[in-house]
């Protein structure tokens, strides 16, 4: 089973993924920039399943911001991947809020744009 960091790939709930979104090329280089080599398959495939338009009360197409924000969180440690996708599957504003992308819809893009330079 493939693993981060020793950190099992398995489904966090059990929230249908029929409706996940490909992952966007902002959040592919954010994860290649942040992330060690050898655990960004774990993250994508993650970021992409269980952490998408699949969340509750979502729109198609908007799941960057949050996307973003579970990332931003990890500080690029993909053992704490799990606990922020968590967050988002409970209550993604809250995942916004602790991100400091609440307030602020362009946020996100501001900070991916400064964590890639």
């Amino acid at each position: 089973m493939p693993t981060a960091n020793g950190l099992v790939l398995m489904a966090v709930t059990s929230h249908a993924t029929d409706m996940t979104a490909i992952l966007s090329p902002l959040v592919e280089a954010v994860i290649a920039k942040i992330f060690a080599v050898e655990d960004q398959d774990v993250v994508r495939s993650l970021i992409e399943e269980q952490c998408g338009d699949n969340l509750p009360l979502t729109n198609k197409g908007g799941s960057d911001r949050i996307r973003l924000a579970v990332l931003k969180l990890t500080k690029g440690d993909s053992n704490e991947l799990l606990t922020y996708i968590s967050l988002a599957q409970t209550d993604w504003r809250d995942l916004l809020v602790a991100a400091d992308f609440d307030h602020d819809t362009g946020a996100h893009l501001l900070w991916a744009k400064e964590i890639l330079g």
